[in-house]
C-alpha cells in the first residue's frame, strides 16, 4: 500500500503479485477473500478492469459460511457494478442475482440502504441500452440515497447514468439537466480527492461526462454554450 500511496503502482504490484504463488498456503480463508478484493478494487483503479473482475470472481469463491450477509452483499455489489462498467452483461447479471438475496438478510439499515443504492447503480449500468426507462428508474432509486449522504463522487457517475438513459429515452432536457448536475458536482468535488487512482478515476468519468454534454449540445445547435461547457469541463479535469 505504501508504493501505491507513492504513485509507483508497478512496484506496488510486484509485491502483490510476489505473494499469489503461496495463496493456496493462506490459512485464513478470509484474509485471502480480503486480500484479493483489496487487489480488485485497486486493478480497477489502475485500469485493469478485466484483472479486476477476475480477481473478485477468485474472492468470492473464498466466501464461506464465516462471511456475514453484508461481506456476501459488498463483495456482489462490487462485482455487480465493475462488471457493468466493464461491459460484462452476463456477469453483472449473475452478481445482481446473488446480491438480492443477500441484501435481504443485511440487518443494519444505513448498511442496507447503501447496498441498496449501488445495486440500483449496477441496474442503471446493465438496462441503459435495453431498457432505458427502467434504467432511469433504478438511477432515480441510487441518487435518492446519494443525494441524501451526499455522496459525490458516486453521484457523478449516478447522474452520468441517468442523462445517457434520459437521453436514450427521448428525454433530452432531463438528460442535459442531469449532465449539468454531474458537471457541477464534479467541480465541487474536484479538490477534495487526494489519493493519486482516485483521481485518475475521477478525470476519466468527468472526461466521459463531459463528452456527453457537449455532444448533446451540439446535437441541439448550441455550439456556443457547447464551447463554453467544454472549457468547463477541462477546467475540472486539468491536473494541478
Amino acid at each position: 500500500s505504501t508504493w501505491w500511496t507513492l504513485g509507483r503502482a508497478d512496484k506496488a504490484w510486484d509485491v502483490r503479485l510476489s505473494a499469489f504463488p503461496d495463496f493456496d498456503q493462506v490459512v485464513d480463508t478470509r484474509r485471502a477473500k480480503d486480500l484479493l478484493s483489496e487487489s480488485a478494487t485497486q486493478a480497477e483503479l489502475d485500469g485493469h478492469v478485466f484483472a479486476a473482475l477476475g480477481l473478485q470472481e477468485a474472492a468470492m469463491q473464498y466466501a464461506g459460511e464465516q462471511d456475514t450477509p453484508v461481506d456476501r452483499c459488498e463483495g456482489f455489489v462490487w462485482l455487480a457494478r465493475a462488471a457493468g462498467r466493464a461491459g460484462r452483461s452476463r456477469l453483472a447479471d449473475e452478481a445482481l442475482q446473488r446480491a438480492r438475496p443477500a441484501l435481504g438478510e443485511v440487518t443494519d439499515e444505513a448498511m442496507k440502504s447503501r447496498f441498496a443504492a449501488e445495486l440500483s447503480l449496477a441496474e442503471a449500468h446493465l438496462e441503459l441500452t435495453d431498457d432505458p426507462a427502467a434504467a432511469i428508474a433504478a438511477a432515480d432509486r441510487a441518487a435518492r440515497w446519494l443525494e441524501t449522504v451526499d455522496k459525490q463522487n458516486q453521484l457523478i457517475e449516478c447522474y452520468l447514468l441517468r442523462g445517457r438513459a434520459r437521453e436514450r429515452y427521448g428525454q433530452l432536457a432531463g438528460a442535459l439537466g442531469d449532465y449539468i448536475l454531474g458537471l457541477r458536482t464534479a467541480e465541487a468535488q474536484r479538490a477534495r480527492i487526494g489519493d493519486l487512482a482516485l483521481r485518475i478515476s475521477f478525470f476519466d468519468t468527468v472526461s466521459e461526462l463531459g463528452r456527453a454534454l457537449v455532444s448533446l449540445e451540439l446535437e441541439r445547435g448550441n455550439s456556443t454554450r457547447a464551447l463554453l461547457l467544454a472549457d468547463r469541463v477541462r477546467a475540472t479535469t486539468m491536473p494541478e
